[in-house]
């Protein structure tokens, strides 16, 4: 019985092994923001799977501690905030993204 036990376990550990390699691929999906601070506020640069996402057509916010300001494209795959408050190199903040296609994102965001 004890056999039967430990070959049960190791069967179901091969079985599920594939599931950890399938994250990875999970990740490649995920939109990503490079968020640079400006003289008037930010730019996020858009990637998903390290392809360019346009921003025509999108909307969002930038959320940066209490203060949420409009994002608007403003090139290929940028979007800008323009905002007054403090950006540091290490600042976080939240951003949430519609674009065109109605497809949505919420994305954590740390300043260079």
């Amino acid at each position: 019985m004890k056999k039967f036990a430990i070959a049960l376990a190791m069967g179901a550990m091969l079985a599920f092994s594939n599931a950890a390699l399938a994250h990875a691929e999970h990740d490649e999906a995920k939109v990503k923001l490079e968020a640079k601070k400006t003289d008037g506020g930010a730019t996020l640069m858009v990637t998903k799977g390290g392809a360019a996402v346009p921003t025509a057509g999108a909307k969002g916010t930038l959320t940066l501690g209490k203060q949420t300001v409009q994002l608007q494209p403003a090139g290929t795959n940028v979007f800008e905030a323009k905002t007054s408050a403090a950006i540091a190199p290490g600042t976080k903040g939240k951003a949430a993204i519609t674009f065109a296609d109605k497809s949505s994102a919420n994305v954590d965001v740390v300043f260079n």
